[in-house]
């Protein structure tokens, strides 16, 4: 039993990952829904640019991107539920860790912690509700 857990718990995450992530970039907000279209252009866009496309390239970039963003929308409705559970969960142990690491931390410390946190959340790409 606890290794169905464990490969369930393990599952989600990673499918959780995929949501949240445009080529590593974190993006789901709570009561938020990623959007096929907004996805597959930032996806094009990091692609094009890291990769250094041509215009003929990046239009069938783009075509792809959404294809495949489409699709997986498709096959993530079923678990959007279970989904935002597990992100229930991991800011639950988030806040868990942080209210440790301030016991952990001098004043000073924390402070940077803190302006530290509040940039890469500055970073994080936002979906509309």
């Amino acid at each position: 039993m606890k290794t169905i857990k464990s490969i369930f718990i393990t599952t989600s995450i990673a499918v959780m990952t995929w949501i949240n992530n445009v080529h590593g970039q974190p993006n789901f907000v709570p009561g938020t829904k990623p959007d096929p279209q907004k996805m597959a252009q930032m996806q094009t866009d990091m692609m094009s640019k890291d990769l250094a496309l041509n215009t003929d390239q990046k239009k069938k970039l783009s075509e792809l991107n959404l294809k495949f963003a489409k699709e997986m929308e498709q096959k993530m409705k079923p678990y959007e539920e279970t989904l935002q559970k597990v992100h229930s969960m991991i800011e639950e142990q988030k806040q868990q860790m942080e209210n440790e690491l301030k016991s952990l931390l001098s004043a000073e410390q924390w402070a940077k912690f803190q302006k530290l946190k509040a940039r890469m959340e500055e970073n994080i790409p936002r979906f509309e509700k």
